[in-house]
């Protein structure tokens, strides 16, 4: 960018404009035999860019609504995310079709109408979409 100048401190690792804009990602997850990678990316993508510079949500449906159920092998991670900040949905679609009760999800967890239409309204909403 013309007449700016950048410095990298390890304060900053990231240049970022003057209104510090954040980062905003949505991954989704369909299949809990991906979960543990997306658990992952998501944890390696806060702490590369800094969590004070990312806003990211986890979606769950279908398969993947498992992996953010309390007695998940996934919990501490999932627990950690939510105190860096992720916002994580459930699909109540998904619930109801595998007759799935809300209380046996993360606490965290907010349940929406429709996993897909929560991963539109994101992705409308400026969010980079994540499918590992």
């Amino acid at each position: 960018m013309p007449g700016r100048t950048f410095i990298y401190t390890p304060e900053h690792p990231h240049p970022m404009n003057e209104q510090h804009a954040k980062y905003r990602v949505v991954f989704h997850i369909n299949d809990e035999a991906r979960a543990g990678m997306a658990l992952r990316n998501l944890a390696n993508l806060l702490d590369d860019a800094g969590e004070e510079h990312v806003e990211a949500a986890v979606v769950a449906h279908a398969g993947g609504v498992i992996a953010l159920k309390r007695d998940s092998p996934h919990l501490a991670d999932l627990e950690r995310l939510a105190g860096r900040g992720v916002r994580f949905a459930v699909c109540e679609n998904t619930l109801q079709s595998r007759g799935l009760s809300r209380i046996a999800f993360l606490e965290q967890a907010e349940i929406v109408s429709s996993g897909v239409t929560e991963l539109v309204r994101l992705q409308h909403e400026g969010f980079a979409y994540i499918k590992p």
